[in-house]
């Protein structure tokens, strides 16, 4: 099976991609030009850049792909309201939505926040405590989760999440 890992620079996407490898999924990785992180040095994967904002850089890497891991984020808290952390968390997410419809591809993993269950919800992921924080990293993860679950609802979006918690 051919998985493609957005985010794979990261320090859960670094350690996803050797877990994938070891239990034997071709794997390729999406990382933005300027990812300077050297984890994924010396693995046998296909790398891909581009930026996650420019669907046609995205569309690249998803192409020929049976799944893909989607846990690219901005996760700056600082400043706590950022247009930069809505955009990549929102519409990022929104642009690997439509690949994946659009390809076919047959599931979609969605990475939510490391504090998900906190600010979601272990129970119901309608209800939002996460508000009071008023961080656009928290609000723009659940708006994501969001994207996924309406797509899954109507458009048949092939998608599950993960919520890590602290």
């Amino acid at each position: 099976m051919r998985v493609l890992v957005t985010g794979a620079d990261g320090l859960l996407g670094s350690n996803l991609v050797r877990l994938l490898i070891t239990r034997g999924y071709d794997v390729s990785v999406f990382l933005h030009p300027s990812s300077r992180s050297t984890t994924l040095d010396g693995l046998e994967i296909q790398k891909h850049f581009g930026d996650i904002l420019e669907p046609e850089s995205l569309e690249n890497a998803m192409t020929q792909i049976d799944a893909v891991v989607h846990a690219a984020a901005n996760t700056s808290i600082w400043p706590a309201r950022s247009e930069n952390v809505r955009m990549v968390n929102i519409q990022g997410t929104q642009n690997v939505i439509n690949l994946v419809l659009k390809y076919n591809i047959s599931r979609m993993i969605y990475i939510g926040s490391a504090s998900s269950v906190n600010t979601v919800g272990a129970s119901n992921v309608n209800s939002y405590p996460g508000a009071k924080f008023g961080l656009d990293y928290i609000d723009s993860k659940y708006e994501a989760l969001n994207l996924i679950l309406d797509a899954v609802k109507t458009k048949e979006l092939p998608a599950l999440a993960i919520l890590p918690t602290f």
